[in-house]
């Protein structure tokens, strides 16, 4: 069993935007008032853009700009790399992995309709943990190993992270199915 739960359940749904042709003191005072650590850059209505604290920092800052000179346009990271809203937040969690990201912009379509971050997908993992570990204890979840020894198959996948009362022992570690089967058939992982 592997827990599935969509973006749209734990996303933030007000996003803080702003438009291209603003300049960046007008995005890094949006951070700062909202405490927030990005913004989602909006042309014509469409998100295109990010602007995260590390973007302020190493595009503006350390480059020694003003930020009242530069346009959110010509500092924002792009394309935006976004997720829908019904895509499972095991798939977020390995695209943020995957690209080394914090935050991912929530799509309905074309539409923005929220944003999830790793601090979002943080909070709910102990409560998940927790839910998930009692099931498996009622249910029962051990498997033997080859000298007789048992090992618990209800844990996190040593690959991506998933919470699953089914992990499988390959060389040594523990993954989900899914995972497994990429390691078998000689596969990456995330």
């Amino acid at each position: 069993m592997e827990t599935k739960i969509p973006v749209k359940e734990v996303m933030t749904l007000d996003v803080v935007t702003v438009e291209v042709d603003d300049d960046v003191q007008t995005a890094s005072r949006k951070m700062a008032d909202e405490g927030i650590g990005s913004v989602i850059a909006i042309e014509e209505g469409t998100p295109v853009g990010i602007i995260t604290e590390k973007d302020l920092v190493h595009k503006v800052l350390a480059k020694g700009y003003s930020p009242d000179k530069l346009l959110v346009k010509d500092v924002m990271t792009r394309p935006l790399v976004t997720i829908e809203k019904e895509e499972e937040i095991n798939t977020a969690i390995k695209k943020m992995r995957k690209l080394k990201i914090e935050r991912l912009p929530v799509t309905s379509g074309k539409e923005l309709v929220g944003i999830i971050t790793s601090n979002d997908i943080m909070s709910i993992s102990p409560e998940i943990v927790e839910i998930l570990t009692e099931a498996a204890e009622i249910y029962g979840s051990n498997k033997t190993l080859p000298d007789n020894r048992e090992w618990d198959t209800t844990g996190i996948c040593n690959s991506c992270n998933t919470f699953s009362t089914e992990l499988d022992l390959v060389e040594g570690e523990l993954f989900c199915e899914q995972c497994r089967e990429e390691v078998e058939a000689g596969g990456y992982r995330i």
